[in-house]
């Protein structure tokens, strides 16, 4: 029997890790992973937890605890049901950077059996 958050999550987005200098000081994404989320493209203002205004062009739900700010999501063509690895394969040549996480919030179910976290792009 699936969850409620199974059913949610029916989309694959590539994740790269906020990237770190190399030795000529240019920023070098992590390696890229998938995720399953459900995307949901919405502009809206939003003010972060610091105060500061910001346009939000995207939702995007997911579970996965290790998502930061600032790294990148890109959504793929892949279904969740697909197998693992399909989503990788059709990454594109150059990293999106429309896709970066400027805002995450957590949303735990009424018995906090199950996390749900909100990313905003």
């Amino acid at each position: 029997m699936t969850t409620i958050l199974e059913d949610l999550l029916t989309q694959v987005a590539i994740y790269w890790p906020p990237g770190t200098p190399n030795e000529f000081n240019r920023i070098v994404p992590g390696d890229p992973r998938e995720i399953k989320v459900r995307w949901n493209y919405q502009l809206a203002d939003r003010i972060n937890d610091q105060g500061d205004q910001y346009l939000s062009s995207g939702e995007i739900y997911h579970q996965d605890t290790d998502i930061a700010l600032r790294g990148i999501l890109w959504l793929s063509e892949a279904k969740a049901t697909d197998p693992t690895g399909t989503a990788l394969a059709s990454i594109p040549a150059t990293i999106p950077k429309k896709g970066t996480i400027l805002e995450i919030q957590h949303i735990p179910d009424v018995d906090n059996c199950e996390q749900l976290y909100k990313a905003f792009i």
